[in-house]
């Protein structure tokens, strides 16, 4: 696997479980990449956060769409969607399994 951060652990992870024999490559002189920088925050439709703060509105569909006008409109909408309706599996297996800590709180930026 190239890039330790969170997206090549995770394949890492995945592949060894699967029986795979794995060698992790990092071009940088600590592993973690975009991941170690990005806060323990997520962006996840329908995660456990939101309905302690009442948000209820969310959906991959949403979050699909911010995603693609986010991007300036030059996404794959097959692929964003993929991404967004796996996400929340994702965030849990993250949480749950490898033991990621998320911040329990929701942070806007607009621009």
């Amino acid at each position: 696997m190239i890039g330790a951060g969170g997206a090549g652990f995770s394949a890492a992870i995945t592949a060894r479980n699967a029986g795979a024999n794995v060698v992790l490559l990092e071009k940088m002189p600590a592993v973690g990449g975009n991941s170690l920088i990005s806060g323990a925050e997520m962006n996840v439709a329908k995660n456990w956060v939101q309905p302690k703060l009442g948000i209820n509105d969310d959906s991959p569909e949403l979050h699909a769409e911010d995603t693609f006008k986010g991007g300036d409109g030059k996404g794959d909408m097959k692929v964003i969607n993929v991404m967004t309706h796996q996400a929340l599996d994702a965030a849990k297996w993250c949480r749950d399994y490898l033991g990621v800590r998320f911040e329990d709180d929701n942070l806007f930026f607009f621009g």
